[in-house]
């Protein structure tokens, strides 16, 4: 994706043109949260996404793990659209809320985690169309299978994306974008400030077997047809291997090969456990990941980080560890904010947290769904406001509709005050 220019001269006669009130690139969780929010409020509201399958990582990535809604010590920490997508993800099985999970806790064996916590596995493919009936009845105007090419600055201010897909190049327009790629993509291209990171290669497929289907049949526990099989180097591993050195994703053969390398290292694990058949039934791959698997490549410079401050003034939301029990992170507006450049927000991974455990806290799911919904607040109280400054929306009004237990249909003639 490239830098935009003062005009559009390079496009005019687009081969598709749309413009409406926001913009969200990147059909993840995070920008399918700030989508259903905005266009809840109101709001005409346009998703971009390059793959033909809503969900990113958690659909496409096969992440399946909705990991943690509270702070692993019995309290509830995420609420709103992150409970909503959790209840969406587990609706049609086969994962449950765990019954116990307010049981305060603290033995850090894996079995007791997973009890413990409000958090569950789920199939990706039926989160798939949960997140797409979401969307669906939310009046969400998708655009599949479409690349945003650059990002459209004007006076300091972000105007839209050029994009491409089948019909040819064109561009889609909006007040305010909300960039939900994951690597910060759009406001990379419209010259904001960025942080490099680096992922360990760390795949997860599905995985069936002979084995795998009697013991589901025996137990009536369909969730055991498919099992998620975890490799690499990364501490939730079934088959640590921490030799495996970490990826940068912010480049385009960086990503490839590290497509490769996932399937390199799964190919592996089947060649080193063939079994003669007629001693034992063979595991074999039911379904891989179709989206690359890297975490923390790129975020933004924002006007405020993520970093284990706490009381903070300008927070929005708490976020809780998925690591490490009774720790909560203090979400701050401004780290969804880029420094420098009005009519824009990110949302989900990439953005503003302080490299190491705070940004391993930001890319969880609920906390992906969490930014999503503060984007799409701020966004909607901005247009509201007439203002593309969101740097200028005060966090206390953000942190407001975030607690309300039913955020209400904003009404656009109503101005919330500065």
């Amino acid at each position: 994706m490239s830098a935009g220019k003062n005009n559009r001269t390079e496009n005019a006669n687009p081969a598709f043109e749309r413009v409406a009130d926001i913009l969200v690139v990147g059909g993840g969780v995070a920008g399918i949260a700030a989508a259903v929010q905005c266009a809840r409020s109101g709001w005409d509201v346009v998703l971009l996404e390059k793959t033909i399958l809503p969900g990113g990582l958690a659909t496409l990535g096969l992440v399946n793990v909705f990991l943690p809604l509270c702070d692993g010590e019995g309290n509830q920490v995420l609420g709103g659209i992150a409970e909503e997508f959790f209840n969406a993800a587990v609706n049609l099985g086969p994962g449950v809320i765990p019954p116990n999970w307010r049981k305060k806790n603290k033995e850090n064996s894996k079995a007791k985690r997973k009890i413990c916590r409000f958090a569950s596995e789920f199939s990706p493919a039926t989160f798939a169309l949960a997140l797409e009936s979401i969307l669906d009845q939310a009046g969400v105007d998708v655009w599949y299978d479409t690349v945003a090419t650059e990002t459209i600055v004007e006076n300091n201010t972000t105007r839209g994306v050029k994009a491409f897909n089948k019909s040819g190049n064109g561009i889609l327009s909006a007040k305010i974008i909300v960039d939900a790629t994951g690597d910060a993509d759009v406001a990379r291209a419209a010259g904001c400030a960025m942080v490099d990171g680096q992922s360990e290669l760390s795949p997860w497929f599905l995985e069936a077997s002979l084995d795998s289907a009697r013991k589901a049949a025996s137990l009536n526990a369909p969730e055991l047809l498919a099992k998620m099989v975890r490799l690499g180097a990364d501490s939730s591993s079934t088959e640590p291997n921490f030799s495996i050195p970490a990826w940068r994703g912010i480049d385009g053969k960086i990503v490839s090969e590290s497509a490769r390398e996932t399937r390199r290292l799964i190919m592996q694990r089947y060649l080193n456990s063939k079994q003669p058949q007629d001693t034992s039934p063979r595991n074999f791959p039911l379904a891989l990941p179709t989206l690359p698997q890297l975490r923390t490549t790129r975020r933004i410079k924002g006007l405020a980080t993520m970093d284990g401050t706490k009381n903070r003034q300008d927070r929005v939301a708490f976020i809780p560890d998925w690591k490490r029990r009774g720790i909560v992170w203090e979400m701050p507006l401004g780290a969804l904010i880029p420094e420098r450049l009005d009519g824009i927000l990110v949302a989900g991974r990439c953005v503003s947290a302080k490299n190491g455990d705070a940004w391993e806290a930001a890319r969880s799911i609920p906390a992906a769904a969490t930014t999503g919904q503060i984007a799409g607040i701020a966004a909607s109280l901005a247009l509201q406001n007439n203002t593309l400054s969101i740097g200028k929306i005060p966090p206390q009004s953000v942190e407001k509709l975030m607690r309300s237990p039913q955020i209400a249909k904003n009404d656009k003639k109503n101005k919330t005050p500065h």
